[in-house]
């Protein structure tokens, strides 16, 4: 199996602690386009990189079976689940 992506994701996993440790929570709140904010888009980012690892475990599980999935859908939903979650945060 070929794994170079392995040390350029570590890289890459370094830089976004980094980035994120030095945010304020205002930062985190911080619009970004079609109705995003820092957090949620960071929510979306861990979002998906648990939807492929899941996807990865069952392929070695099962063997790999392609399926098509609805990009569009599942972003509202995280977007809209995250906002809600950041909402939920801010009244505590």
């Amino acid at each position: 199996m070929n794994t170079t992506y392995v040390t350029g994701n570590e890289i890459q996993r370094q830089r976004l602690r980094e980035v994120t440790s030095r945010l304020t929570a205002e930062d985190f709140m911080r619009p970004l386009p079609n109705g995003w904010t820092v957090r949620t888009k960071l929510t979306h980012l861990a979002f998906r990189d648990m939807y492929y690892l899941s996807c990865i475990e069952v392929w070695e599980r099962t063997g790999f079976v392609a399926f098509r999935v609805h990009v569009d859908a599942i972003n509202k939903t995280v977007r809209t689940l995250s906002g809600a979650i950041q909402k939920t945060l801010l009244f505590r």
